[in-house]
């Protein structure tokens, strides 16, 4: 796998995402909502309108097996739902499947979210919280079509395939979510390809989910 995405999110002050440059990859894009990067922590937090954010860097997936992982936390007692985010299409319906921290008790989440319906596909209960690394691995031409690990440990697997081919990665996340260290990479051997700027977000790549 070929690293096409990285970032440690270090700004020497807080930084909208969107003006922020990653270690590895091309621009921060908002899909919905904003994020900040901390420069204090050295991180990155959510939309503080308490909404959910979604963001995706511009530079995607050169084929369709799709790694990407980021250490998650929280801070304060407010919703929490952050994690790496993998684009079936950039179109208005954030068509996605996203890995996630689902409670401030150490439960952890696969889900898709089709046309803007959010569909869950399995959890897991460590039953106490702390920061962990959250990596969602999609192989749509393998038996185990997603697969979840938290710390490394296989922990969550689905077989949907409502999403075959992928266009963007990114991150989704709460003002009470904090993340840190993403990483995504992909099989082709350079990794990694640049999202084009003059197509409309659906038809980006030419990638699109089709209606069964």
């Amino acid at each position: 796998m070929a690293t096409f995405v990285s970032d440690a999110f270090t700004e020497g002050s807080d930084t909208a995402l969107t003006s922020h440059t990653p270690e590895t990859g091309g621009a921060w894009n908002n899909h919905t909502g904003t994020m900040t990067v901390r420069g204090s922590t050295d991180d990155l937090v959510g939309d503080s309108s308490g909404a959910a954010a979604y963001v995706y860097n511009s530079t995607g997936p050169g084929d369709n097996d799709v790694d990407a992982s980021v250490d998650v936390s929280h801070i304060g007692s407010g919703t929490v739902r952050g994690g790496p985010v993998i684009y079936g299409t950039l179109d208005a319906g954030r068509d996605n499947y996203m890995a996630y921290q689902a409670s401030l008790t150490g439960n952890y989440g696969l889900a898709k979210n089709v046309d803007g319906t959010f569909t869950s596909l399995g959890s897991y209960n460590y039953g106490s919280n702390a920061t962990r690394n959250v990596l969602l691995s999609a192989r749509p031409a393998g038996a185990t079509k997603l697969e979840v690990f938290v710390d490394a440990v296989s922990r969550i697997t689905s077989g949907d395939t409502d999403f075959s081919t992928f266009v963007a990665v990114g991150v989704r996340g709460y003002s009470s979510d904090i993340l840190d260290n993403f990483s995504a990479s992909d099989g082709t051997a350079g990794g990694g390809v640049t999202i084009g700027s003059g197509l409309t977000e659906g038809l980006k790549l030419g990638r699109v989910r089709l209606a069964a």
